[in-house]
């Protein structure tokens, strides 16, 4: 296991079991809070002053930097190859 693992099984072993289930159940409700956020709300212009608080949500969401790429040229950051799906014709 990695040091964070451990790290966190630490953590989680001294806790008194009620208080870690609360403590697991808090982090999940912010996660999955910011998830629906970051579903919903289009990233701002970076020089706009709502993009660093965009930023930490989408961090706090994916547990990931937003990807510096994705929206400069209007394309989805889905779309990782420039491809769209073609639609099925019969």
């Amino acid at each position: 296991m990695d040091f964070f693992a451990e790290l966190l099984q630490y953590i989680i072993n001294i806790l008194p079991s009620d208080t870690a289930g609360d403590v697991v159940a808090v982090v999940t409700f912010i996660v999955t809070l910011c998830t629906l956020v970051i579903r919903f709300w289009k990233e701002p212009d970076p020089k706009s002053g709502l993009h660093k608080m965009w930023s930490i949500i989408h961090l706090l969401a994916s547990f990931r930097l937003p990807d510096r790429q994705a929206g400069k040229d209007g394309k989805n950051g889905d779309d990782t190859n420039g491809k769209q799906a073609t639609p099925k014709t019969s």
